[in-house]
């Protein structure tokens, strides 16, 4: 017969570890990678294009990332002996909530090994009617249950990063002679990236919150000619 013991719900469960107890506290993750490309032209035009997507949804709860990547490349000759190229790449990235790395909390005993992650890790238990995490201040039930704000930031936080890259890129090469070249060059790289970090607040009514959103823009030019 097992032995009883009151938990951290001041229930009474039977004095046994729960198995996969850790692994109860992760997501099944996966990625998907997607690719495109075509290509052709004629004599005087060609043209490449590719398009790549990739999604991961991380194996820690509410953790993702997506990439989107294009690039387009030209080429025309507007007469024998001059030649135009030009390219677009773009990039989208898009990280959101960097992993928390609750796996100490059992490998240090915060959580030991009769630690039911499949209750206390829901909703009901580590936010109080009140909004904020569970307090004996104000007789919240599971208050005595260990570390609810763990759980709390994880599902109720959001640091999300958007980032955005273009760099187009025009090339114009004039044949003068079986000999001698010229070529113009110009290039640009255009960097843009909006944070935004929502932090609801573990206090009473959600005090203690915040939010932040930030924004950053840089711009590179660069041109070259050469004779060769």
């Amino acid at each position: 017969e097992d032995v009883m013991v009151e938990d951290y719900d001041h229930t009474m469960v039977p004095y046994k570890p729960r198995p996969n107890n850790w692994m109860n506290a992760y997501d099944v993750g996966f990625t998907n990678n997607t690719n495109l490309t075509l290509n052709g032209g004629t004599d005087e035009t060609t043209f490449y294009m590719s398009m790549n997507f990739r999604r991961d949804k991380d194996v820690y709860p509410r953790t993702a990332f997506n990439k989107y990547n294009g690039m387009l490349k030209a080429s025309h000759d507007l007469t024998d002996y001059l030649t135009i190229q030009g390219s677009m790449t773009y990039t989208n990235s898009n990280p959101k909530n960097p992993p928390v790395n609750f796996g100490s909390q059992y490998t240090a005993y915060s959580f030991n090994r009769m630690y039911n992650t499949n209750k206390y890790s829901t909703e009901e238990v580590w936010q109080a009617d009140h909004g904020g995490t569970p307090s004996n201040a104000y007789g919240d039930e599971y208050a005595d249950v260990p570390n609810n704000g763990l759980w709390f930031n994880m599902y109720k936080d959001l640091t999300e990063r958007r980032e955005n890259t273009y760099r187009p890129i025009v090339k114009i090469t004039a044949e003068a002679t079986d000999w001698l070249s010229f070529t113009a060059e110009g290039n640009m790289n255009i960097f843009d990236v909006v944070q935004e970090n929502k932090d609801l607040g573990a206090g009473y009514q959600n005090e203690g919150g915040s939010y932040r959103l930030s924004h950053s823009h840089d711009q590179q030019m660069t041109g070259n000619f050469t004779g060769q």
